[in-house]
């Protein structure tokens, strides 16, 4: 533990680094407006594809200045010495920093308060204010200046020419981006960023080009392309033309559209007054409009009433339940986002779950969780059961892996086998991950990828709960998986209902795990509980520093006896398990039963086991209160050949009731196995 010292001196450094994180945000703040200004003022309508080109070129540069605002990262060469190191994980790998970023100070913050607390000292007003100054040019200046950024991008890639078809932006997090300038199906302008890091940067050093920046035109001027006339009058074709171009008369006084709804309005309409053609082309006046503005931001501020805040200033994002309206669903991912920045909120967990996605919505989902800063910081992730193509995964899989901040991410019941390498990438770069589930994923042919990004998550990451239920896995995988969890910090392991396949079994050797750093274990009807080697190396690693504290291995037939003997023999000397569930295992002998209630169920809270009728009231004679002292719930599940006479479920209820009065819980159920 550091002395006091340590810490009064890690203190003031920390103080001294936050003010000046201040100084260079408040420094930067007019130079971004103005860069962004011009950012703008140059984006104009008919620009031509090389144009649009050297504008690419100032976006790439603006964004490498957010970066350097936002999280301390530099990219271009700079004669600037840097004495700070970056106290935050959002920086890229291996990137050069100055420390002095808005994510710097936050965790600047963090820190402190960490520090007053072990000296037990109360904070200065002058470091609260301070503290309170960063955040408001946060979010009063910086922030909006960033969503300009976005809206530039966006008016980009949705501006018009004539001089080419297509424009788009393509984005991966803010280091990979890519200029496509089309026309029809050739390309145009293809362009890449330039620099990447301080290393390969071939900029001048300290350049600043936005001063004084300006499109030159081409030496040679593009040729425009030719649009087709539209046609100006197009006269309505009514059902009263219709009738008398077959000769069916008509009322006399023919009415339009228009005229029908003056006179339902009471408006009197002057029929000798010469009006203008009609055209198929709606009007749409400014009191349309701004109707129209006001019900998108009514709708805005509803879906943004679901969100639900937490401690931390955060929010929880119900996608299931937001109220859409009328909004298509290739516009959800991006109205759902808009109404998270009218909040000026961050997403700290985003439910959606047993959705039916279009393929545009999984494909603007993977870009929002890229682009979008409010997604940025995002922690809890639960997506079971979306009803998409498996293809359509690999985009949204991509983005988990850039989210820094991911901690628990469920993708349960969703069709994973053909995205191993998005996997292995989560499980290596989300190294906060700490519970992942993948229960019923159809993993067989990513369990390649799956052990290698375990294999480095463990010894780098903070897992400590994965859940692999009701999936197909190959013996060969479970003894490596069980190889790499011996060297592991888990808190559990999830392996109900998995079915194992084997081809040969020599080939792909047996369990010879003797240690399992495990809390929890959940094998529940899943086939390892019948595999020998694998129940006789469970018992090994019991007798091996054990941490268990639950098991539970249920099954709908009987383990090896061996294996199964040895096991109970070792929790009964373990003694500190808190859980033990053995429904359906009959094949358990008397001896060892006795040997387990007398000595290793002293801890136990919960305990669920399976008799035949022949041996059921020696089990219940076995349960003592002295061996017992905590035992709280108890079931109790006797098979039986629906003898005569043979106890009631009321009656074995009562029996237990008598001996262990503790309990609060009794579960008595009698059933006839069936063949």
């Amino acid at each position: 533990m550091a002395s006091k010292d340590d810490l009064i001196a890690r203190k003031n450094d920390r103080e001294e680094q936050l003010k000046q994180v201040y100084a260079t945000i408040e420094a930067y703040a007019p130079t971004y407006e103005v860069v962004i200004e011009t950012l703008e003022r140059h984006l104009q309508s008919n620009m031509t594809p090389d144009g649009v080109g050297q504008w690419f070129d100032l976006y790439v540069r603006v964004v490498d200045l957010a970066v350097e605002i936002r999280r301390g990262e530099i990219r271009h060469q700079t004669q600037r010495k840097f004495k700070y190191r970056s106290r935050t994980k959002t920086c890229h790998t291996n990137a050069t920093t100055n420390g002095l970023g808005i994510d710097d100070g936050n965790a600047l913050i963090n820190e402190l308060d960490k520090l007053y607390r072990q000296l037990k000292k109360r904070k200065p007003m002058q470091l609260d204010t301070l503290e309170s100054q960063l955040d408001i040019l946060d979010r009063d200046t910086i922030g909006p200046l960033d969503k300009r950024i976005s809206e530039c991008k966006k008016r980009m890639e949705n501006s018009k020419s004539v001089y080419y078809t297509a424009c788009s932006l393509t984005v991966h997090g803010d280091l990979h981006v890519e200029l496509i300038v089309r026309q029809g199906n050739s390309i145009v302008v293809q362009k890449r960023r330039r620099c990447e890091n301080l290393e390969s940067c071939t900029c001048p050093i300290d350049a600043e080009p936005w001063k004084n920046f300006q499109i030159k035109p081409p030496a040679k001027a593009p040729q425009a392309i030719q649009m087709p006339k539209e046609a100006t009058n197009v006269p309505d074709v009514n059902l009263n033309d219709l009738k008398k171009s077959f000769g069916i008369d008509v009322e006399e006084r023919e009415r339009n559209l228009e005229a029908f709804q003056k006179e339902l309005q009471g408006v009197v309409i002057d029929e000798t007054e010469e009006s203008e053609p009609n055209t198929k082309r709606v009007r749409v006046s400014a009191s349309n409009e701004l109707k129209i503005d006001e019900a998108q931001t009514a709708l805005l501020r509803a879906i943004a009433s679901t969100f639900k805040r937490t401690a931390n200033g955060m929010c929880q994002l119900l996608y299931n339940i937001l109220p859409w309206g009328d909004t298509p669903s290739y516009e959800k991912m991006d109205v759902a986002t808009r109404a998270i920045d009218l909040m000026s909120l961050r997403v700290e967990t985003w439910n959606m779950h047993d959705l039916a996605m279009s393929p545009v919505e999984m494909t603007t989902f993977a870009s929002v969780l890229t682009e979008k800063e409010c997604l940025r910081r995002l922690a809890n992730f639960n997506l079971r059961g979306i009803r998409v193509k498996p293809t359509l995964w690999a985009l949204p899989l991509n983005a988990f892996a850039t989210l820094p901040a991911l901690q628990h991410l469920d993708i349960s019941y969703n069709t994973l086998e053909s995205h191993g390498p998005a996997l292995e990438a989560i499980f290596k770069k989300c190294l906060s991950l700490k519970t992942i589930n993948l229960d019923s994923s159809r993993l067989k042919d990513a369990e390649t990828n799956l052990l290698q990004g375990l294999a480095e998550n463990f010894g780098q990451g903070q897992l400590k709960r994965i859940s692999l239920a009701d999936n197909i896995l190959s013996r060969a995988f479970l003894v490596k998986f069980f190889r790499l969890v011996a060297g592991a910090d888990l808190d559990t392991i999830n392996l109900r209902y998995v079915t194992t396949t084997a081809l040969h079994e020599e080939e792909e050797g047996n369990y010879d795990f003797e240690k399992l750093p495990v809390r929890h274990l959940h094998l529940d009807y899943s086939g390892l509980a019948n595999d020998n080697t694998f129940v006789l190396s469970l018992a090994k690693s019991v007798g091996n520093s054990c941490e268990l504290l639950s098991l539970d291995m249920s099954s709908q037939s009987n383990p090896h006896e061996s294996g199964l003997s040895e096991l109970i023999n070792k929790l009964a000397a373990y003694g500190e398990l808190r859980r033990l569930s053995m429904r359906g295992v009959i094949s358990m002998n008397s001896i060892v039963w006795d040997t387990l209630v007398q000595q290793g169920l002293r801890k136990c809270v919960t305990l669920e086991f399976t008799t035949l009728e022949t041996t059921a009231e020696k089990y219940v004679d076995s349960l003592q209160p002295d061996n017992l002292p905590v035992l709280r719930d108890i079931h109790f599940s006797i098979e039986t050949s629906s003898s005569p006479g043979f106890p009631s479920t009321e009656e074995w209820r009562s029996r237990l009731a008598s001996r262990l009065p503790a309990l609060s819980n009794i579960d008595v159920v009698v059933f006839t196995r069936k063949s």
